[in-house]
Formats: structure tokens, sequence, C-alpha cells
């Protein structure tokens, strides 16, 4: 678990992200779930994925770098972690995510995020590869690059089904079905796979407000910009 909390402390350095303590204590409560000795590792960044947390719809763009690590717990079967880094930015005008009223607005307000997720997959084909990943991401309308040696999704898009045009942004329960070969079937457009533990930590550092969006709850600490607008 050491080292996958580790990766996290360095994704969270490559953004300037120390002042993000709370992130880890997250990452131990995901790493939980996971092998210390994890059979594959993976980095993706995912830039200008809009962001749909709460109950207000699009109200901020994430650029993000992950930490992937895959492990095989049975015949297809395998467990995926997520260990994010980054920074969030308001969509200005849009409401802010804890309101339910759509009365409020964000402002031109950023900061850090760090993220922890998790998901168990079945009937995979493996071994998971980059290869997987970028094809899929590309077959279903984002745009991929090699950026500082890390495979990045700089135009985040994902068909909804194949006749229509595709949704903007890239869920993580897709990259983790992208990672194999099979991610069409045998269940469906995203194939079997239940999601564990997650967490989403959005930080205002002007005011040390924290949104906490998460399996095991959704908070706002103190009560600021991400309830009653910037």
């Amino acid at each position: 678990m050491s080292r996958i909390i580790r990766m996290l402390v360095a994704v969270a350095g490559a953004f300037g992200l120390a002042a993000l303590g709370l992130s880890l204590g997250a990452a131990h409560a995901a790493a939980a779930t996971a092998s210390a000795t994890p059979d594959h590792i993976f980095l993706l960044r995912i830039l200008n994925n809009p962001d749909t947390n709460g109950d207000s719809g699009t109200w901020a763009h994430d650029d993000a770098t992950y930490a992937i690590t895959v492990t095989n717990i049975g015949p297809q079967t395998y467990r995926v972690i997520f260990l994010g880094a980054g920074k969030w930015r308001a969509v200005p005008g849009d409401p802010a995510p804890l309101d339910l009223t759509g009365l409020t607005a964000m402002g031109s307000e950023s900061g850090p995020l760090a993220v922890v997720d998790s998901y168990t997959l079945w009937g995979a084909d493996g071994p998971p590869s980059y290869a997987n990943l970028a094809k899929f991401l590309t077959f279903t309308g984002s745009t991929i690059a090699y950026i500082d040696g890390i495979l990045t999704d700089t135009n985040p898009q994902i068909y909804a089904n194949p006749s229509a045009p595709p949704n903007p942004g890239v869920g993580l329960a897709d990259v983790a079905t992208f990672l194999f070969s099979n991610p069409m079937g045998p269940g469906g457009i995203n194939y079997n796979y239940t999601e564990g533990s997650y967490a989403w930590y959005y930080t205002y550092l002007p005011t040390a407000e924290v949104y906490t969006y998460s399996s095991s709850g959704t908070r706002d600490v103190p009560v600021g910009i991400f309830t009653n607008g910037g």
C-alpha cells in the first residue's frame, strides 16, 4: 500500500498540491482494498474534463493526472484503483455544485483536486495495456497525445452510442474498462463492473474550504462557494 501512497504523493507534487494533505487520508482508505503489489501500473492525464458531480450538472472543468493500479484477483476479474491529483476551475455563471435551487453562480474560482476511485471488473480479457486505452479513447471521440511522456486525453469525449455525437467528458469507469481488449462486452458498453469506494476532494485555498463528494457522503466545510456560489 505504501507504494500506491507514494505514487499519489508524486502525482500531487507535480501539481504543487502539498497543501492538500487530506488527499493522503483518502488514498489510505481506498488503498486498503488494493494489493500492495499491483500487477500493472498506468499513468493517464485528462485535461478539460467536465465535472458533473453534485446536483447542478457541469459546474467546473478538471485537469488531473491519475495513477492507475490494476490487480488480477481471479479469472478475468480485476481490481482497478485510481489515485488522481490536479486542479479544478469553475465555469463562471453555472450553479454551485451543492446548490439545489440553481439560483447561485460560480465565478472564476479554481483550486487543487484529489481523487480516489475503485472498480472491480469481471469478464475482462487481459492483460490491460496503454494500447487498449489509447485505441478505445480515440474510438469514442477523445483526442490522445503523449505530453511529457504521459498518455494524455486532450479532448475528453465519449459516444453515447455509435450513431450519436459524443458527449463531453470521460468517466473513470470508461477508463477502467478501456484498459482491456473487450470493453464492449460481454455485458454492454461498460461491461460488468462495480464501483467501490470513491472520493473527490475540491479545495478552495483562499478560505481553506473543502468540498467532498464521496461514497460515504457529500459535505462542504466550511460552507462557502461550493454551496453559495462565488
